[in-house]
């Protein structure tokens, strides 16, 4: 890999990379599903630490597949062989970076590598801010400058940080007994259309305060999280051999057709072609 930067990709590592624990740190923003390649690969000797801004990542590591909501973080271990499912990635904002623990223990961090053994592999990062990102970007863009490597060392911990208490705080969120009932609601109701007002009438509340109860519980919209979960549980079923048009009469798309426009803009692929397994032969 080499650094780069333009107006869709910024990445740095070797020479441009001061900070030896810091081997390599970057961003990507594409625009559609299967813009870029994320085919089946390892980081030997390396911790990879992914935060999505925005979008979701359809991802896999070692037997595990995974969707990453945005404002989550993802986590692969060193040599672990992960990738995007199908090889690709999903239009989204995402940042990353490769963490090299030291066996003396990591600067200012000294018991890292147990905290990131502990870690669920993804997990909601509210305390994790793009500027806190763009930071460490910044400082990478001119790794000769004075303190460089001083001031990339205190923004890499101050993530750190952040990550660690973040997954601390959302390991296992437990939402109040009204945003529970209507996830209920919601999951026992895929076949039919549920705009936000029903699902907030059955909650007991207005669509406005329900909108805004369930963003800061669960981490993301309503309308969001009910696409989600369709789109899991399509994947879901796909995978078993289900027809395409019984798997969108079964989760409540107006027509196969629209199902399929859906299921291909957010993964990239046709929902025929969907597959349980994304590792390459």
């Amino acid at each position: 890999m080499t650094s780069e930067r333009s107006s869709r990709r910024e990445s740095y590592d070797g020479a441009q990379c001061p900070l030896p624990e810091l081997p390599l740190i970057g961003w990507t923003h594409p625009r559609i599903a299967g813009e870029l390649g994320l085919g089946p690969h390892r980081h030997p000797g390396a911790w990879e630490l992914c935060w999505l801004r925005r979008g979701e990542v359809d991802w896999w590591v070692g037997e595990e597949a995974h969707t990453v909501p945005h404002g989550h973080c993802y986590l692969t271990r060193p040599d672990e062989l992960h990738g995007g499912a199908h090889g690709m990635l999903q239009a989204c904002d995402l940042y990353w970076l490769h963490l090299h623990v030291p066996a003396s223990g990591f600067p200012g961090m000294p018991d890292l590598e147990r905290r990131l053994l502990a870690l669920p592999r993804v997990f909601r990062a509210d305390r994790v801010t793009v500027g806190m990102w763009s930071d460490l970007l910044a400082e990478h863009r001119e790794p000769a400058a004075l303190a460089a490597q001083t001031a990339i060392t205190a923004g890499l911990n101050r993530l750190l940080v952040a990550v660690l208490r973040s997954a601390q705080e959302h390991h296992s969120p437990k939402p109040s007994r009204a945003i529970a009932e209507a996830i209920t609601f919601m999951q026992t109701r895929l076949d039919e259309p549920l705009p936000v007002a029903i699902v907030a009438r059955a909650a007991g509340m207005s669509p406005s305060r329900f909108h805004d109860r369930f963003l800061n519980e669960i981490g993301e919209p309503p309308a969001t999280w009910l696409r989600r979960l369709r789109l899991a549980r399509a994947k879901q079923m796909l995978a078993t051999g289900r027809p395409v048009t019984a798997v969108a009469h079964d989760l409540g798309f107006p027509s196969s057709q629209w199902f399929a426009t859906v299921f291909r803009r957010h993964t990239g692929v046709a929902p025929s072609a969907w597959r349980p397994r994304f590792t390459a032969t």
